[in-house]
Parts: structure tokens; sequence; C-alpha cells
């Protein structure tokens, strides 16, 4: 049986982690569309309509989103355009054309003040404009019955360029130290690993009829750490610990200030999260 994939926002990292997996697949059929190399599709939906009636695509993943607090603080109207709105017209345009969408959410949507991992079942409090359109994305395509919603929490990988992990990185490969909060939590698996479950489980019918019925799952480790140790532990395998020191939230400094305490726990049993050498071997440190 050949799979018909059509992936919204082919240029995000964790794109191109999904299609570095599922490319060489022989059971699925790949079309791919970013704003940035295709066509505007927030602004041109009718366009991405036109694609979808005729590719006729089983599942639409949907990758598109404004990630940070500064592009949001920037641009509020296109913050809910593309985080909220696009996501709900696309579930109702998938559902007429009898195609799931999977909708990619991230654990901004808590209010990072639980000492513990997000469960599911833990009432979202957005306190960021991320967050909050995010959230709401997350609502209205909750409204339709063919829509299932991974929710992801921080991320690292070869893809993910110029994202937090990948920045530390930088800095101390290149010699340099970096002051990283030991009460900042979070709970980081590599997006490769995420590929690899949804490789695994989307494509296999009866593995998928149970994740629909969740409507939304959580993928992590289930290990709540800080971002200093984080980072730390990284730095020893690449023989750079020396570069990277220990500070707190309160010597923070920034105009937009981190949540404390993100992180998700896994309401499913089968995802695998490699070891940080996997990581260290596929960026080549």
């Amino acid at each position: 049986m050949i799979y018909k994939i059509l992936i919204i926002g082919k240029t995000s990292g964790v794109a191109k982690h999904i299609y570095d997996k599922f490319i060489h697949d022989k059971r699925l059929e790949i079309k791919t569309v970013s704003t940035k190399t295709d066509f505007n599709y927030i602004k041109q939906f009718k366009k991405l309509e036109r694609l979808i009636t005729s590719f006729k695509p089983k599942f639409v993943f949907n990758l598109a989103a404004v990630t940070t607090h500064e592009k949001c603080k920037e641009n509020p109207k296109t913050t809910y355009e593309v985080n909220s709105f696009f996501p709900h017209k696309l579930a109702l345009l998938c559902k007429k054309n009898k195609s799931f969408l999977i909708h990619f959410s991230s654990d901004v949507i808590f209010d990072g003040e639980k000492n513990k991992l997000y469960e599911v079942k833990d009432k979202p409090i957005p306190k960021t404009l991320q967050g909050q359109s995010i959230f709401y994305g997350e609502t209205l395509v909750q409204s339709s019955s063919n829509s299932l919603i991974f929710r992801l929490p921080m991320l690292f990988g070869k893809f993910l360029k110029n994202k937090f992990i990948d920045k530390c990185l930088s800095t101390i490969n290149n010699n340099n130290y970096i002051y990283l909060c030991n009460d900042i939590y979070c709970s980081p698996i590599n997006a490769s690993d995420v590929a690899n479950y949804l490789l695994s489980n989307i494509f296999n019918n009866k593995k998928f009829k149970i994740l629909l019925k969740k409507r939304i799952i959580h993928l992590s480790s289930n290990k709540r750490i800080s971002r200093y140790q984080f980072i730390k532990n990284i730095s020893y395998l690449i023989k750079k610990s020396k570069y990277v020191k220990k500070t707190n939230f309160k010597n923070l400094k920034l105009k937009t200030m981190p949540q404390k305490s993100l992180g998700i726990k896994s309401n499913v049993k089968d995802f695998i999260s490699s070891d940080l050498k996997t990581y260290i071997d596929e960026i080549n440190l």
C-alpha cells in the first residue's frame, strides 16, 4: 500500500528530520511545500486547497509555525494567522478531503510553574503570545475528529540550526564560556527520534487508530533536567565541559524571560529516546 504524504513547512528543522526518515520508505509518496520556496499557503489558502484536492494525501503533516517569542511579539496578527487559524482551516480541509491531519504543538502552552513534567491531563495555561496562539490552534484543531496533535518538548537534532541547544554547542565548541541556569528545566529529545516514532506508528493502521483515540500525544524521554546540566552532559562528551558555567534564573537579564519549568511526560510507551552520543555522532562533533 502506498501512502501519500504532504509535509507543510518543509524548511523547519523538524520537517527536515521527518523528510530525512520518510524519503527512504518505499511505502510513501511525499510532497512538500514551504512559504519560502513554493507559495504562501497562509495567504493563498485556495492554492493549498487545490493541491490537497488533486494530490489526495492520506496524511498531512503541519509543521508551519511561528516559534520564537521575538517574532511573535513583533507581529501578533501573523502569529495567530499561522499558529491558530491556519491549522483550523487545514483541519477542516483535511476532513473534507478524507485526509488525516498530523499537527505539531509544543510544551510552551504550559505556564512553567509546575515542578514536575506536564502530563496530557494538565490544563494548559499559556503565559506568552507564542504559547497562547499555539494552544488556541490546538483547541481549534481538536474540533476535527480526523486530527492528531503531537506535543513536543525542547528539541535538538542535526537539522535544528540556530536553536537554543545548537547555539550553546557552537559557543563552547569555539572555546567560549557560556552560563546556563541550573533552575530552568526541560525534557529535551532528539528530533530524529520523533521522526522514527512517526514512521513506526502513523503508517500502521492498528497503531494509528490507538493514537487517534488519544487525540493528543506527548513524546518525551520522561527525564526532567536543567538546561545547565543538559548542556554540561553534552560538553563532557566533546571534552569542552570547562566552558559550561552555572548560573540561576534570578541572574538572567533578558527582555523575554524563559519559562522556568517546562518538559512533558509521555503518554505512549513505545517512544524510544536515543542517547546523546548518537546526537554527537550525527552532527560530527
